[in-house]
């Protein structure tokens, strides 16, 4: 009886362990790719600041060029509308099959107007 209960311990032990380190490769797999992202748009804030001209293809091809090796395929630069303005690499979607467009003050207070007088 006792060895039986030493193994069912060890069999739990086994599969807690597996599930926190599990879950500590998936929190760090996160904590990776923000960082990724953050260096990405750093990079990015250098080429583009408020104000300033579009960047030339050419730039933006650069900062691709530059970015590969972390994994980036595909940089665009949106306007105030979320059309596109300049771009560089190949996209693998629809401009707006994944991120749905943000909504514009006037669009946000038209709707909440309408459901205040139905």
């Amino acid at each position: 009886m006792g060895l039986l209960a030493a193994t069912l311990a060890m069999g739990v032990a086994l599969v807690a362990t597996s599930l926190l380190n599990y879950r500590s490769v998936v929190h760090a797999s996160g904590l990776l790719s923000r960082s990724q992202g953050e260096a990405i748009l750093r990079s990015m804030f250098f080429l583009v600041r408020p104000g300033q001209e579009t960047p030339a293809p050419s730039t933006l091809a650069a900062l691709l060029e530059e970015q590969s090796g972390v994994g980036l395929r595909y940089v665009a630069l949106l306007d105030e509308q979320g059309r596109g303005v300049a771009d560089a690499g190949s996209r693998l979607a629809a401009p707006s099959s994944r991120f749905p467009r943000r909504r514009t003050a006037s669009a946000t207070s038209s709707s909440t107007s309408a459901r205040g007088s139905g």
